[in-house]
């Protein structure tokens, strides 16, 4: 019966706060509430922290520092803080807004592009996919990427900065050029 009154109440104040509207992010992202309130934007991770200054967030299971500039993790890992995506309505919307903005990023080839502020990385297959911050640093597993002035480790799993590790980012698919 205590589990019932917990879950309720949760509810109310969800209910009472607002929440994220349906279809506002991705499956890939989170949703978090900005510094408007009842405005909504997407962090790039799924299941992330959203941070209280409304305009960061950390991947799941890391605390926001904000003091540090830093998502830290219970391990002693670190993380940057991941910057918020504008909400779409669906993930086509998503590609529209992209394909209209005039500031995309090309990849080499000229068969696909990244959104604005993203770096075009290789995949095995000859494609690419796009890592969410710009002049990043590919992986040589072609699977990750560590954000401008850091560099990845030989598991290409974490980020090198000076003596600080971070977590690797999971790249995104990039858009093809039709």
């Amino acid at each position: 019966m205590n589990l019932a009154v917990v879950l309720i109440t949760c509810a109310v104040i969800y209910t009472v706060q607002g929440g994220c509207p349906a279809g506002t992010c991705s499956e890939s992202q989170t949703c978090c509430e900005t510094t408007v309130p009842g405005e909504w934007g997407c962090c790039p991770q799924p299941n992330a922290v959203c941070c209280s200054d409304g305009l960061h967030c950390c991947p799941h299971d890391m605390v926001c520092n904000l003091d540090e500039g830093r998502c830290d993790a219970k391990n002693g890992l670190i993380h940057p803080l991941l910057i918020k995506d504008p909400p779409s309505d669906n993930i086509k919307s998503e590609v529209v807004k992209v394909a209209n903005k005039v500031d995309i990023i090309y990849c080499p080839g000229g068969y696909y592009y990244c959104q604005d502020g993203a770096t075009c990385c290789p995949l095995p297959n000859g494609a690419y996919s796009c890592c969410p911050y710009p002049s990043a640093s590919c992986c040589a597993d072609m699977i990750h990427c560590c954000p401008y002035g850091t560099r990845c480790d030989a598991t290409s799993k974490y980020c090198l900065r000076g003596n600080n590790l971070y977590q690797a980012l999971m790249k995104k698919p990039a858009f093809p050029m039709n």
